[in-house]
């Protein structure tokens, strides 16, 4: 060899070790977002059986560990496997993890595990990809497409070889040969779990003389490159793909054999390993070469030695690695004396983990395997065992290998050198052979030292253990332990089972202090006091990770002195335990500190904390309660009113002030309220009175041991609830009927007649422009209230109602966002606006009349949205509002700094309250009301002209009779007998009630004679049909019934009585609907007899009033047979009691107006 030729030395600083195989390998960790599971993979299995403990596994530990101990037997916790690890609870409650060096499983799509196998299977396309594999590899099955992909961290390098088209590969298990890619030139790619390993095999001297051998080139591509590689900037391999590959320097080595014979005592397998090359790596006494290699643009060039192929001495075949990869999520290496600099991260790596000397003078081999401690981190580990298969062994007597615990970390430079000073002492050994190679020869490493060693460490996230032969002279026969140890991800390779247990944690307090302290200083204070004495009573919650059951014993003072001790047994993970009963109060006096202690054990580990504790019966003194703001002080006169807030101030006696940490108060025989305090300090808080007259407030003053002082009360007298501040009708102009005068000023707004209510108009705001303005009534930085009747347009509503503008933006808004009914407050008056909003349950009924109600309550620190007299949505303040106190405005809002959300709809009866509204507000809001009254008391004869706005004009010969039964016991008045042959029957000249909304309509009826047609007391006409009816059905039932539409055949909603009319009978009829729930009742005599839900739109019928008949098909029909009387129809719905006096006095709201 010339000094020309030191590139063939005869290995790589002088070591016979086997070279880098190509592996283009992902670099992640073993928790894999993409692993590749062919479709033809073999599936894990688990039998189903009925009995739950015959079942294999459970899905988390606490439900295993259970299992496990009722069936005392192991059982799998399936949600803790990983690629890398298993967990199986045991029957005395403790776990075992058993970590794997290398994955072992890959998750398939459908959530189960498949064992890796990376045998080479034909996907659909032509390409192969292996069964199983914790990282993605696809190679070529062929022609000219990319030679290989390889995905990692969610990037993907692809590889193409630039030669001429690949031949369809030959597979044997992970290995795929494309035969003469060149001519006497084979490409061999080996797959395993961390990618694969690429390998040209030159068969002959004549191949190796061919050009193309002068320069290999792959094109690299994908989302695996860096910036630079990808633009073709990069100029080594390093700097063109990502940290999720890796690529090292590429080599070469020749089939030379080594020049002396290897010992007669060398196993045959050794000999092969060790000597012979192959495409794994080079043998003993090969010539061996680094190939340079660089970027050009985005193409990897790799030279060849020259030299090598063209030796004479080169003997064949040569194998040319085009690149050298670090697998970096590979967690094994090995380390050799004898080549103290050499790195084996992805070195030397197919023969197995090796230890000792094969006999060849020089080198030493230790193999170290990396194991993930998150399991059991934390835990208490009770016992370790290190396992692997022995593949074989030079000696066929028993030499020892020790196991040792290596304080650093695997890494791609780790070598003896860096290496070998990090191996503790000798924790544990095994001795034993397999000179035969026999399958199974499982041997294992268990010891108290090796338990300890992992327990310490349990803090760490990684833990590396080393093998190494008891003897490391270096000898010529192998005797000194040279073994192989399986390294595969299978389960005959290296595993570390740690068992291990979890102390109970325990959280400890009292029932109703739960601080503990752990020493007498800082000790919290508890109070005895009280009829019966108040006991301690001590609680501790228990929380176990395996879910095992424990064992609690409370240790407290005795009431004779001393000591007591209370056990509970099977106390299960995450209850709380209380101690019985308490310590009794006869054990602690007033003024002392003490303590208790728990002890909490689960059969393996026992837990304990100590309470300390101090007893305080100090009794503060009663605190006072006085008007802070004047308005409503102790002096036996008349102040404020129903709903407006008054301020009142708690303060404890400064001679027990300090103590005092809260205050109770509030009406006497209402709900207490809370607020807290320091050392006593004064509060102010706001009460509102609801009902007038007398009212008690009372205050205590509490201490933090929980002990109450006597009562404080002050007494004041409160005013009626107020009118509205503003009251505007919107019936034809904006004035203002309220107590203030606060006449609104219309700007577009049109008056809409019969908009709510027949004979009413209503506002008609048409959007952009359109508004009533008025000077501020109220202060909205106190109690308010403000309502409104509204008709949204449109589509959809997202405007506002009633506002009251500040400098930027609206104090309140009253309105409808995104087609639901709001109310909302403004924290302050800027232009970035934050709100809090009560909000509608339903969408906003567009075209249709609903009342709203919104509440702002300062003393409940809350607004409140009413829908139609129901509560929608309460929300709480963080604080009082302020008040904006320019101009109370109906058809917009004001938001940041602009007029805005201009309504569009119609709005009638706007008030305003400068106090809480309470229930009789509320209900005025949807107060009922006349719209017609027919007392029929005047000759029918003479067109029966009643003293009414809308009188009737009668048609045919209608008589005057008697009803003796309106009202009962009055003696009978006059009333109108009406004939159908006649016929008899009479018609206003107008509408009496809008039945698009709610009303009610009632008469007096005597039917003549039992019914075979449907007819009619009182109806209002539409168009074509009438809209409702109050009379006899066709079968003699009273019925109150609507019509779905005006048209020729319209579908009919009816609430029908039970029983039968009887001819001759006076009974009272009512008829209501409620626009709102969409509710017909029927009332006979002032009991409901029957109820009706009406499914279609409510619509409104603009002709007459027909009492004895009902239009149908464009005529007069349903013409009444008998006595007809007082007829009258209402607006709105009348309450139960305006029914009853509707019924009784004819007049429902008879008692009302004779309070």
């Amino acid at each position: 060899m010339t000094a020309a030729n030191d590139d063939l030395a005869p290995s790589r600083d002088g070591s016979r070790g086997r070279p880098a195989i190509a592996r283009w390998a992902a670099l992640t960790g073993l928790t894999l977002a993409a692993v590749l599971v062919a479709a033809g993979g073999p599936p894990t299995t688990s039998s189903a059986a009925d009995a739950a403990c015959a079942t294999r596994g459970r899905p988390d530990p606490a439900s295993a560990s259970r299992l496990a101990q009722s069936c005392r037997r192991t059982v799998e916790v399936d949600g803790a496997t990983t690629a890398t690890s298993t967990l199986v609870a045991n029957a005395n409650g403790s776990f075992t993890a058993t970590e794997s060096a290398v994955p072992e499983r890959v998750r398939r799509a459908d959530g189960t595990w498949a064992q890796v196998d990376t045998t080479l299977h034909a996907n659909g396309d032509g390409t192969l990809s292996p069964i199983a594999s914790p990282t993605a590899v696809v190679l070529s099955g062929g022609g000219t497409g990319p030679l290989a992909r390889v995905a990692s961290q969610g990037r993907e390098l692809v590889w193409t070889w630039t030669g001429v088209a690949l031949p369809k590969p030959v597979t044997a298990g992970p290995v795929a040969t494309y035969a003469e890619v060149l001519p006497g030139v084979d490409l061999t790619l080996h797959v395993d779990e961390w990618g694969f390993a690429e390998v040209l095999v030159v068969k002959t001297a004549a191949a190796a003389r061919n050009p193309a051998l002068a320069a290999l080139r792959f094109a690299l591509s994908g989302t695996g490159l860096t910036a630079a590689g990808a633009a073709g900037r990069a100029r080594t391999p390093a700097a063109a793909v990502s940290d999720a590959f890796d690529i090292g320097p590429a080599a070469m080595w020749d089939s030379t054999l080594p020049a002396t014979k290897p010992p007669a005592s060398m196993p045959a397998q050794d000999v092969r390993s060790e000597l012979v090359s192959t495409f794994d790596g080079p043998g003993a006494g090969a010539r061996t070469a680094t190939m340079p290699a660089r970027m050009s643009g985005t193409t990897l060039v790799m030279t060849p030695v020259r030299s090598l192929l063209t030796d004479p001495a080169t003997t064949f075949p040569v194998f040319i690695d085009p690149k050298s990869s670090s697998p970096a999520r590979s967690y094994w290496a090995m380390i050799n004396k004898g080549h103290p600099s050499q790195q084996y991260w992805s070195y030397d790596r197919s023969d197995h983990a090796k230890v000792g000397n094969a006999g060849d003078g020089t080198d030493m081999y230790r193999s170290l395997f990396q194991f993930s401690t998150a399991t059991w981190q934390g835990k208490h580990v009770t016992a370790v065992t290190f396992s692997d298969n022995l593949l074989h062994s030079w000696s066929c007597s028993n030499t020892v290998t020790q196991l040792h615990h290596v304080t650093q970390a695997l890494s791609s430079t780790t070598t003896w050198t860096s290496n070998n000073a990090a191996w503790s002492s000798s924790l544990a050994t095994a001795s034993n052979q397999n000179c035969t190679d026999k399958t199974g020869v499982r041997t294992e490493w268990s010891t108290t030292a090796l338990t300890s060693e992992v327990a310490a460490a349990n803090g760490n996230a990684t833990i590396t253990l080393g093998l190494r032969a008891a003897s490391e002279t270096v000898s010529t026969n192998g005797s000194n332990g040279w073994k192989k140890f399986d390294e595969t991800a299978t389960a005959t390779g290296a595993h570390l089972s740690v068992t291990y247990n979890t102390a109970p944690v325990i959280s400890n307090g009292h029932t109703d202090a739960a601080t503990c302290a752990t020493s007498a200083a800082g000790a919290p204070a508890l109070a005895t006091l009280g009829s019966p004495a108040h006991n301690p009573v001590p609680v501790v919650t228990v929380t176990d990770a395996e879910a095992d059951a424990s064992t609690v014993t409370f240790t407290y003072p005795a009431a004779g002195g001393g000591t007591a001790t209370t056990s509970y047994a099977n106390v299960t993970s995450g209850a709380s335990q209380k101690l019985a009963g308490g310590i009794p109060a006869a054990a602690i006096p007033g003024g002392g500190t003490y303590s208790w202690s728990v002890s909490v054990g689960d059969g393996t580990d026992t837990s304990s904390a100590t309470c300390w504790f101090t007893i305080d019966n100090t009794v503060p003194e009663p605190p006072s309660i006085t008007s802070a703001d004047g308005r409503y002080p102790d002096d036996d006169q008349v102040h404020g009113g129903v709903g407006k807030p008054g301020a009142f101030t708690i303060a404890a006696p400064a001679a027990t002030r300090a103590s005092v940490v809260k205050y109770t108060w509030g009406p006497s025989g209402g709900a207490l309220q809370t607020v807290t305090t320091t050392a006593g300090a004064p509060v102010t808080v706001s009460f509102t009175p609801a009902t007038a007259g007398d009212t008690t407030l009372q205050a205590y003053a509490w201490t933090s041991t929980g002990v109450m002082s006597a009562m404080g009360s002050a007494e004041f007298l409160a005013g009626t609830s107020a009118a509205p501040a503003g009251d505007w009708a919107l019936n034809g102009s904006g004035a203002d009927t309220g107590t203030g005068a606060h006449a609104a000023t219309a700007a577009n707004v049109t008056w809409t007649a019969d908009g709510r209510q027949i004979g009413r108009s209503v506002g008609h705001f048409g959007g952009t422009g359109s508004e009533l303005t008025a000077t501020a009534p109220i202060h909205t930085d106190t109690s308010f209230s403000v309502a409104a009747w509204v008709r949204p347009s449109g589509t959809s509503c997202t405007t506002n109602a009633v506002g009251q503008d500040g400098v930027h933006t609206s104090g309140f808004y009253l309105g409808c966002y995104q087609g639901k009914f709001t109310f909302d407050v403004i924290a302050s008056d800027s232009s970035s606006v934050v709100t809090t909003r009560t909000v509608s349950a339903a969408t906003a009924p567009i075209g249709s009349w609903s009342s709203l109600l919104g509440v702002y309550d300062l003393s409940a620190n809350q607004i409140r949205l009413y829908v139609n007299g129901v509560l929608q949505q309460s929300a709480a303040l963080t604080g009082p509002l302020w008040d904006a106190t320019g101009p109370f405005v109906i058809g917009r809002e004001r938001y940041a700094d602009t007029s805005t959300g201009w309504w569009a709809g119609d709005i009638s009866a706007v008030r305003v309250w400068d106090r809480v509204a309470y229930q009789a507000d509320i209900a005025s809001l949807s107060a009922s009301s006349w719209a017609d009254q027919y007392p029929l008391g005047l000759d029918p004869a003479q067109n029966a002209k009643d003293p009414v706005a809308n009188p009737l004009t009668w048609t045919g010969s209608p008589q005057v009779g008697i009803d003796d039964m309106n009202p009962p016991g009055t003696g009978g008045t006059p009333a109108a007998i009406l004939t159908p042959t006649h016929p008899d029957y009479g018609l206003s000249a107008r509408p009496s009630v809008r039945t698009d909304g709610s009303f009610t309509v009632s008469a007096w009826v005597d039917p003549a004679a039992p019914n075979s047609t449907y007819t009619n007391a009182v109806s209002q006409n539409g168009a074509v049909t009438a809209n409702f009816g109050l009379g006899l059905s066709s079968t003699n039932h009273y019925d109150f019934w609507m019509h779905g539409s005006d048209v020729t055949s319209p579908t009919a909603t009816v609430a029908q009585s039970a029983a039968t009319a009887t001819a001759g009978t006076w009974v009272h009829l009512i008829g209501v609907f409620d626009a709102t729930t969409k509710v017909l009742t029927l009332y006979v005599d002032g009991t409901v007899a029957g109820t009706a839900t009406f499914t279609a739109t409510p619509w409104y019928t603009s002709g007459s009033v027909a009492v004895g008949s009902g239009r149908w098909q464009n005529a007069n029909a349903y013409l009444w047979n008998g006595g007809i009387d007082n007829v009258g129809l209402f607006n709105g719905v009348l309450s139960a009691t305006e029914i009853s006096n509707l019924y009784r006095f004819n007049d429902p709201y008879y008692v009302l107006a004779n309070q």
